[in-house]
């Protein structure tokens, strides 16, 4: 993802929580461990349920429009893109609103 696309992001979780840009940064990972990412993902090493972020941003790193395909992920889950292993919908989990989202894909694609 450009430096672009994630500050425009950040910005508008920002925003959306009456944050600066630094801490709307710092906010994102805190924002994956409350919406239980961390439940099955982690920043660099692969989990026995999911794939590591950093795995996640290099193999979609340059891919057109992934942004949108992966909010979809996050919000909807699903299964098929790292395997059998379902990644569980919003009533299996927290619910994950669409600037939520957003700024945890921004974060994900970032750490490649």
């Amino acid at each position: 993802m450009k430096v672009c696309k994630l500050i425009h992001v950040m910005g508008g979780l920002a925003a959306a929580f009456g944050l600066s840009l630094a801490q709307a940064a710092d906010a994102v990972p805190e924002l994956a461990k409350t919406k239980e990412c961390m439940s099955c993902h982690a920043v660099d090493k692969d989990m026995p349920k999911a794939p590591s972020f950093r795995d996640i941003a290099k193999k979609y790193n340059g891919m057109a429009n992934v942004e949108t395909m992966l909010v979809q992920k996050v919000r909807e889950g699903g299964v098929g893109h790292w395997g059998a292993n379902p990644m569980p919908g919003t009533g299996a989990r927290a619910k994950v609103s669409e600037d939520e989202a957003q700024a945890l894909v921004a974060w994900v694609l970032s750490q490649k």
